[in-house]
């Protein structure tokens, strides 16, 4: 069994926020305690790389993408695909002029619906009357905005500090 080392880094917060704590191992065991979350991921790291190279090379997305799920209905680009859905329906003559007017109204209502109901009753709402045929569902996703900002505020921070101690390391 291979000896391990774990490191830990502490990035401080800024204006309040985006504190955190991380300890990384050699195997390439991330883990992450902060304001917004706890996150954690084991990488797969190159033969002589070392988790800290690893983590520089690493773009913020790329980290996002392992440590949360596109979970949360981004309302905006939900709307958008519904009314994507309909101009494309319309186009390829499945529904009249008339009808996608309907729908069109239908939309603007579901709108005005939101504002005033959960996105589950009001999304419901509008399922139950529309005419719109989503093979895939309708639902667009994105990621929860605390993993988003861990990614682009606090690990950039850290990827820094460690940028910093590889560049004096090899000095």
């Amino acid at each position: 069994m291979a000896k391990a080392s774990a490191f830990r880094y502490s990035v401080p917060s800024v204006d309040g926020e985006g504190w955190g704590i991380f300890l990384l191992d050699r195997s390439g065991i991330f883990t992450a305690v902060t304001d917004f979350g706890n996150f954690a991921h084991w990488f797969s790291l190159r033969e002589n790389e070392s988790v800290e190279e690893f983590l520089v090379s690493t773009r913020a997305d790329q980290i996002l993408c392992k440590i949360a799920n596109r979970d949360v209905v981004d309302i905006e680009e939900t709307i958008k695909y519904i009314k994507e859905g309909l101009l494309y329906n319309r186009r390829e003559g499945r529904f009249t002029e008339a009808d996608a007017r309907e729908e069109w109204k239908l939309i603007k209502e579901l709108q005005k619906d939101l504002n005033e109901y959960s996105n589950d009753v009001a999304f419901q709402y509008w399922y139950d009357k529309t005419h719109i045929q989503f093979d895939d569902g309708f639902y667009q996703y994105k990621y929860p905005s605390a993993a988003v900002r861990f990614s682009n505020e606090t690990f950039v921070r850290l990827q820094e500090k460690l940028k910093k101690e590889l560049l004096s390391a090899a000095l």
